[in-house]
């Protein structure tokens, strides 16, 4: 930062008209949103921020048309984020080590238009909602995959689920149940 050395590229050289959309620094790497392989195809790759290794791609083979979301959640060795990997326009959540070194699990496989909410502290476990005929469901499932969702909370049209957190030791979830009546905005504190 004092300017003494030049910097250091950390992407793979993007392809015409590129771009590195969303950032986030996780201890000595840096994980990253680009169109790097194609142009206009989101992945999730990740670097040493010292530029001692070249960047790893992260989020694995996307089906075509297939894109990773901005919205991602990223925990101390690996990463959770939504993406049409196997199915286009099916959105579905997916875990993935941050250094590249396995390829990405299926948390919600069949399973589309999920929103993701959180990352339990120690990453063991997700919180993510689905919304079906006017029902918003909040499900916790294990980040390591193949375990069945568990229902913890459930919501009519037209309350949301918002800022989902998972408390400090893992064991409960608080949000809030946001209701948008037109002019009139509620909100009640809960926990699961």
């Amino acid at each position: 930062v004092d300017g003494s050395a030049s910097p250091l590229l950390l992407s793979d050289v993007l392809p015409a008209a590129g771009d590195v959309r969303e950032i986030q620094q996780v201890g000595e790497r840096v994980l990253y949103r680009a169109d790097q392989l194609v142009d206009e195809t989101f992945e999730l790759f990740s670097a040493p921020v010292d530029g001692s290794a070249p960047s790893v791609h992260v989020s694995g083979p996307l089906v075509a048309g297939g894109d990773v979301d901005r919205a991602f959640l990223v925990g101390k060795s690996q990463v959770v984020f939504r993406a049409d990997a196997l199915v286009n326009d099916r959105d579905e959540l997916f875990c993935a080590p941050l250094d590249g070194s396995a390829p990405p699990v299926a948390l919600t496989p069949g399973v589309d238009t999920v929103s993701l909410h959180a990352l339990a502290p120690d990453g063991s476990r997700v919180a993510y909602s689905t919304y079906d005929v006017g029902i918003e469901r909040l499900f916790v499932v294990s980040a390591s995959g193949g375990s069945v969702p568990k229902l913890v909370a459930l919501l009519g049209f037209p309350a949301t689920f918002d800022q989902v957190r998972f408390t400090p030791d893992g064991a409960r979830l608080v949000f809030v149940d946001l209701l948008d009546d037109d002019s009139t905005v509620t909100c009640d504190l809960w926990s699961a």
